[in-house]
């Protein structure tokens, strides 16, 4: 339940429990525990195909996957109802009464619907909508693997590839975003004070979002925003402002029918997204203007915009004056797009990390049109800063300083948001250059039910399917597939073994009543997953060990008549190496532990640093995952590729792994480290082995080991004390009882 072998302080308190209910007290203290969600949100990043980096060509971050990360082991020891949790998944950004985090005033739902970003992606592809077509075949292939329904209909299951392709519409119709999670009351009051402070300066400022672009031609018409940083500006407004590269005060004019970011503030943040539209023209013309904001031409969903191909979709405005700014796109016309504009914020998937953009900045935009010509023909209402000592607008900086000093910075996180809905035309034998018939968004009948989905013709269809999907009635998938994952963690194959596979190609459940059972039964309690543990653990059928088998009667225990022999997965080896070395930390982390890079990781996207060998002592959940870099030692234990769902790892057994237990560094420092910590903790020989057995088996040394050990440190009176204790905490490390829980 939690991942890590139990104290002998914590053995001997429960071996002295003569308590009826010792067994059940001890699972709620662990399902209690932060290390509970630590443990279970492990085997849910494998579901999500978890990274903190595209992978591909040069392994770029993905900025704030961190927070997905956390948010998943937030929401488990909270034990947040699983159909909660998927509708979030689903939805999190559409919900109209969104989970709030109380003490830390975020948004947690719309942190869910991060796992969609989460896949590999690719860098500068040639064709930009085969990139398309691949990225949200692996995002339906995490909802439902179902991806071989994008060139045919489904062999064995009844999944066409009209069903593949109203879910791809959904997907098509959402977008990548890095979302301000914050409580809008965070920044309310100073919002407030800047609002009213403008409104005694300036008579004629508009600062209503309600707007009616004059323009019949401009793609800002309906314009969405998130942040408060966005004001429609319907007529002229004079504001005075600090140079962004000087002291001097000046005065800005912002033009009727403007959208503009720093009118109230530029520290204030957010984003402007356009509806999509279709690249009819060869040239897109923009009206800008700003200091340090982002514009971003998104091309079929596309956000990897870097050079050679792809690089002048992304321009950074770094004037202050009203000017034009022109985008050849005729490589792209018949393609579908949207317009970016980005004020401040995080860095986006154009940029690396470490060059994220400052909270000062702003953006202005006037106009933004398709045209044949390669000039704008409208007349640009532009009007240069103009330094003023006016006693008026000198107080009126000074005191909009002073409200600017309780702006708090605003915190980002990877999500969805909702795009311009379209429906998907299919992709003949699954190729994007032959195209049938356009496809409804929805549901694949078989989870839906044969009640057609109303969605809205404005938007993506999510928030529709995510209330069907958790609906049991219609769709009893979705907890009977949760149940039985839960099932095969603990008893190390599920009651329908093929975990990932509940098609015609699957296993049968080997006690069908049980499964029934225990999804009802998980419904009726409110979807709780910590009282499905409870259940599960407290069972007699788990409490029997794996010694009370019968081979010959059920050889491969499809009948669960005993608790099967389990070997830890990686992660839960090294946390177990570095609780019992003394140096496991406890408590959360943000970003990831940057990762330890052995001399023979070489590779574009290499980080310019290694991690400590020891990633800081965190627990391995909080490791940053990169992909083209994963750790030697959970490569070697079937740490998966994060690629996409893997429910079940693979269990091998290769010379790798002895090899790894021998030579790998982090092994051997954690032995080193527990070698030192057992010669300061205990004086006698005796007592030293008894309480590496104690922390390692859970148990006492037999009397033959006991004598095996203390022959080996007689035979090796001439090794210094350390290197001898070394070598036998290094042995234990490496050994089968130590490794394979039974």
């Amino acid at each position: 339940l939690a991942g890590l072998p139990p104290t002998p302080e914590e053995l001997q308190a429960f071996e002295q429990d003569t308590s009826s209910n010792a067994y059940q007290k001890i699972v709620d203290t662990l399902l209690n525990r932060e290390q509970y969600g630590e443990r279970w949100g492990r085997h849910w990043l494998d579901l999500v195909r978890y990274a903190d980096t595209l992978g591909h060509e040069f392994d770029f971050d993905i900025p704030n996957a961190w927070r997905y990360r956390n948010y998943v082991i937030r929401a488990l020891n909270e034990d947040v109802p699983y159909n909660q949790f998927v509708r979030e998944h689903l939805a999190g950004d559409l919900l109209a009464n969104p989970r709030w985090n109380k003490q830390e005033k975020w948004n947690e739902s719309i942190q869910a619907t991060a796992f969609l970003w989460l896949g590999e992606g690719k860098h500068s592809p040639v064709d930009i909508r085969q990139e398309q077509a691949d990225r949200v075949e692996n995002q339906i292939d995490v909802w439902g693997t179902i991806a071989c329904a994008r060139c045919h209909d489904h062999k064995f299951d009844p999944i066409t590839t009209r069903d593949y392709y109203a879910l791809y519409g959904v997907i098509k119709s959402s977008r990548y975003q890095q979302a301000m999670i914050d409580d809008p009351d965070h920044w309310k009051p100073a919002l407030q004070e800047l609002q009213a402070l403008l409104a005694t300066q300036q008579t004629d400022a508009n600062t209503n979002n309600i707007h009616d672009v004059s323009d019949t031609k401009s793609l800002l018409k309906h314009a969405t925003t998130d942040g408060p940083a966005w004001q429609w500006i319907s007529q002229q407004t004079t504001l005075a402002m600090r140079e962004s590269k000087g002291k001097k005060i000046v005065l800005r004019t912002v033009p009727a029918n403007t959208w503009d970011s720093g009118l109230l503030s530029n520290k204030l943040e957010g984003a402007l997204r356009t509806d999509s539209f279709r690249l009819n023209k060869p040239y897109l013309h923009l009206a800008v203007a700003g200091y340090g904001g982002r514009v971003r031409l998104v091309i079929d969903g596309f956000s990897i915009i870097r050079d050679p191909i792809y690089g002048n979709l992304r321009q950074i405005v770094n004037n202050p004056e009203s000017h034009w700014l022109t985008i050849p796109v005729s490589a792209w016309m018949g393609h579908d797009a949207y317009l970016e504009f980005l004020d401040g914020g995080p860095a986006d998937l154009s940029m690396s990390v470490d060059h994220a953009p400052g909270h000062e900045a702003w953006l202005q935009v006037q106009h933004a049109y398709l045209s044949d010509e390669p000039k704008p023909s409208i007349p640009l209402d532009s009007r240069p800063l103009e330094e003023t000592v006016d006693e008026k607008w000198l107080s009126f900086v000074q005191k909009k300083q002073q409200v600017e000093e309780s702006i708090p910075s605003p915190r980002y996180a990877l999500a969805t948001a909702e795009g311009t809905g379209q429906d998907q035309v299919v992709f003949i034998r699954g190729n994007h250059r032959l195209t049938g018939d356009s496809v409804p968004r929805g549901l694949p009948e078989l989870f839906a039910g044969k009640t057609a989905m109303q969605v809205n013709p404005q938007q993506s269809g999510r928030l529709e399917l995510a209330e069907r999907l958790i609906d049991p009635r219609v769709n009893p998938l979705l907890v009977r597939v949760m149940v039985n994952r839960v099932w095969k963690h603990h008893f190390g194959h599920g009651l329908v073994r093929s975990v990932d596979d509940f098609g015609h190609m699957g296993e049968t459940p080997v006690y069908q009543e049980l499964l029934d059972y225990l999804c009802n039964w998980f419904i009726q309690e409110g979807w709780s997953l910590k009282k499905l543990h409870r259940l599960i653990v407290t069972s007699e059928a788990y409490q029997l060990g794996s010694h009370l088998h019968n081979t010959e009667e059920d050889p491969e225990n499809l009948c669960f008549t005993y608790k099967p022999l389990q070997r830890l997965e990686a992660e839960a080896w090294r946390d177990a190496m570095l609780a019992i070395a003394g140096v496991l930390r406890a408590g959360s982390r943000e970003s990831g532990v940057k990762p330890y890079l052995s001399p023979t990781m070489q590779g574009r996207g290499k980080p310019s640093e290694s991690g400590p060998v020891d990633g800081e002592g965190y627990r391995s959940i909080y490791l940053s995952i990169r992909r083209n870099f994963l750790p030697t030692w959970a490569s070697a234990f079937d740490f998966p590729t994060p690629f996409t769902t893997i429910g079940k790892r693979s269990i091998s057994n290769t010379p790798a792994h002895g090899l790894t237990l021998m030579n790998d560094p982090l092994v051997l420092e954690l032995a080193h480290r527990w070698a030192k910590q057992i010669m300061d903790a205990a004086e006698t020989n005796a007592s030293r082995i008894d309480r590496m057995y104690l922390q390692a088996f859970c148990r006492m040394p037999t009397q033959k080991e006991l004598n095996e050990l203390q022959e080996f440190l007689k035979a090796s009176s001439s090794t210094s004390e350390l290197t001898v204790w070394i070598d036998i905490a290094h042995a234990l490390f490496c050994s089968k009882e130590f490794i394979f829980i039974p």
